[in-house]
Order: structure tokens, then sequence, then C-alpha cells
């Protein structure tokens, strides 16, 4: 490996510790985990949506492990108010998000991970232009014997925010703008929400 492909791992790496919930969980739902599954990933979860009858809107926001119940709950407004503004509506009105858990268990069979060879840094020391031993960084391979992983079972919870919103008046009423502008401001400790650009078109940042 040479030092530009060290560099974009390390960048890499630290691209994902910095990541905030918002940037990692904020986003359509297009993925699921298929089964068994264990963990968390970027990937799977997010905001859906569902069109019902007299002009409601129903909201979910589901998580897999992450985010949190109460994460979820904020997620699951804040794509309510995008909805809004996407409908051409300041306000929208509706009760607070519901929260629900579920928990689901993932049997894994037993598995062998074959026996591979795998690149490790050394330090080696070698004679410079003027004599002077130098310090360079180089790979060798190191054989991992195999690895036997018994089967075992996985307890996952899926979290879910439910939220159904209306612009006829029934129920407590929102401020999509001020939600929406206290999300991409990072306001409440999730991180910046990456909003719709037609949405922040709508807003007087």
């Amino acid at each position: 490996m040479n030092f530009g492909a060290q560099l974009s791992v390390v960048v890499g790496c630290a691209a994902l510790w910095s990541c905030t919930p918002a940037q990692r969980f904020y986003q359509p739902q297009t993925a699921v985990p298929r089964k068994p599954w264990s963990g968390t990933s970027g990937k799977w979860g997010g905001y859906s949506e569902r069109q019902l009858n007299n002009g409601r809107v129903e909201i979910l926001f589901t998580g897999y492990n992450e985010p949190s119940l109460s994460s979820c709950a904020f997620f699951c407004k804040v794509r309510a108010a995008e909805r809004s503004m996407l409908d051409g509506y300041v306000y929208f009105y509706g009760a607070e998000p519901s929260v629900t858990q579920t928990i689901q268990e993932s049997n894994f069979p037993a598995k062998v991970i074959p026996g591979r060879y795998e690149d490790v840094p050394t330090v080696e020391w070698v004679k410079g232009p003027n004599g002077e031993a130098e310090p360079i960084n180089v790979f060798r391979p190191v054989w991992v014997p195999p690895q036997t992983i018994p089967a075992h079972t996985e307890i996952n919870t899926v979290n879910q925010a439910k939220m159904t919103i209306n612009y006829r008046g029934s129920g407590k009423k929102y401020d999509a703008s001020a939600i929406l502008k206290s999300a991409a401001g990072g306001s409440q400790k999730m991180g910046k929400v990456h909003l719709e650009p037609a949405v922040e078109a709508k807003l007087d940042f």
C-alpha cells in the first residue's frame, strides 16, 4: 500500500468517526437489513411517506438499532416540516410523533473464516544517501490462522416514529420554517440536517 492509499484510508476513517446522527441517518428509506443481521449501518432506514385521505400525510422514520427512539421522533418531525414546505405550507398540524420499538432476533449459523495472509505495516532501516540509517514503512505478509465463529443469536431493535400531518388546522400547530432552520443549524445536538434543495430555496437563512 502506497502513501496515497494510506492517506485515503485515514481520511475516510476520520470522516466516518466525525459523522453526526443527522449525517448518517437522515435520508429517504431505501434499504433495510437482510436477515440475519446485527449492528447498524448508515444505509439502513430513514424516512418514508404515505398519502392518506382528506389531504393528510403519514410520515415514518425508522432506525435499525440506531438512531434512538428520541432521534427518530426528531427526524420524523423534521421530515414532516420538509413535506409541509414542499406542499406549499409554512404551517402544518397534527400530534407529536408516536414511537414504537420492536425487538428482532437474528440467529447466525456457525461459520469458519479461512486462513489468509494479511499485509502488516512494519518499520525497516535502510542506508541513506549519507550512509546514515533511515526508517521506511513497508508491508509484510503475515499468516492469520483460520477462525471458527460458533452459532449465536443477536438481539436487535427496530425504532420507529410516526406522525400524521394535515394542513386544515386539526391538531397542534407547527411552524415548518422554524423547525427546519433549527434542524439545519444543528441546534438539537443531532448535527446539521441536510435538507432538500427545494426546501432550502424556500427558507430565508
